[in-house]
């Protein structure tokens, strides 16, 4: 495993079985899709998920949560919302204190945030309950959040978290090398800057869920969706993101809830913008 900074943030390769990442019995999974695939990450929390004393937080935007276990707590959150939850995650696991972190943690407003995110303070309460009678623990952050328009202010605030609090942070490959980079380049400060609001993501939503093995296009929803769009399954539409256009099968899952598609995309489609944009049928 990589590190650098003091062992401030990690690098995590899930395919080799270092101990400090087998040993985790309290783990934090955000801004990935787990799915029930030949995945790293998936195999691995499918692999801790044996354990009945290890205990899973799963955050994420969409609900289609395709690995169910009892051990297994799955918290739904609006898209955009993970610099929110980091700070709050430090606000509620905070041991070490200073006057940066204090600085930060005054100025946020918990309630608002709180309801912003539609995650309740008692559930972040619960969290913590949770973690008290476990030994080592761990959170895991996907490439969902590489593009984040807060990114870099995140990866301050789990330096943070790393720093004064109980936990390890993992970061995938793509927001590691970034941050590897930015650290090279002396273009990273740890200043925590101010949370910023949420965009609003009403209507259909499309997660750029990954590149396709063939040169077709695949969006797949759920009856919401077929709602919404006013369309049947296995239907052709043009389908228009983040000023790109492009031609997509419609298929139908019916485990797939609320307003977000999955889009399995061409190697020709530029899919380098956030993860979550809005959609629409022209």
């Amino acid at each position: 495993m990589s590190f650098f900074e003091g062992e401030t943030v990690y690098k995590y390769n899930i395919t080799s079985r270092e101990p400090t990442l087998y040993l985790s019995d309290f783990i934090i999974v955000i801004g990935t899709l787990l799915e029930n695939k030949n995945e790293p990450l998936s195999n691995f929390i499918r692999y801790k998920l044996e354990d009945i004393n290890t205990t899973i937080i799963y955050f994420s935007p969409i609900d289609y949560n395709r690995i169910v276990s009892s051990n297994m707590h799955f918290i739904k959150y609006e898209i955009e919302s993970e610099e929110i939850i980091f700070a709050l995650l430090l606000k509620y696991f905070l041991n070490n204190q200073n006057n940066l972190i204090n600085n930060f943690i005054e100025g946020l407003d918990i309630g608002h945030l709180s309801a912003e995110i539609n995650i309740g303070e008692e559930e972040f309460e619960d969290i913590k309950e949770l973690s008290i009678s476990k030994r080592k623990h761990s959170i895991f952050v996907g490439k969902d959040v590489v593009e984040h328009n807060k990114s870099i202010n995140i990866l301050n605030i789990l330096n943070q978290i790393h720093l004064s609090t109980s936990f390890d942070i993992f970061l995938c490959y793509e927001y590691w090398t970034k941050y590897h980079s930015l650290i090279k380049t002396k273009n990273f400060t740890k200043e925590l800057s101010h949370i910023s609001e949420l965009n609003d993501y009403n209507g259909v939503v499309v997660y750029k869920y990954k590149k396709s093995t063939s040169n077709n296009n695949i969006l797949i929803g759920g009856e919401t969706l077929l709602k919404l769009l006013n369309i049947i399954g296995n239907d052709i539409i043009n389908i228009k993101f983040s000023q790109v256009v492009i031609k997509s099968k419609f298929i139908l899952d019916t485990n797939l809830k609320g307003n977000i598609c999955l889009l399995i995309y061409s190697n020709d489609i530029n899919c380098s913008s956030y993860v979550y944009q809005s959609l629409d049928i022209i």
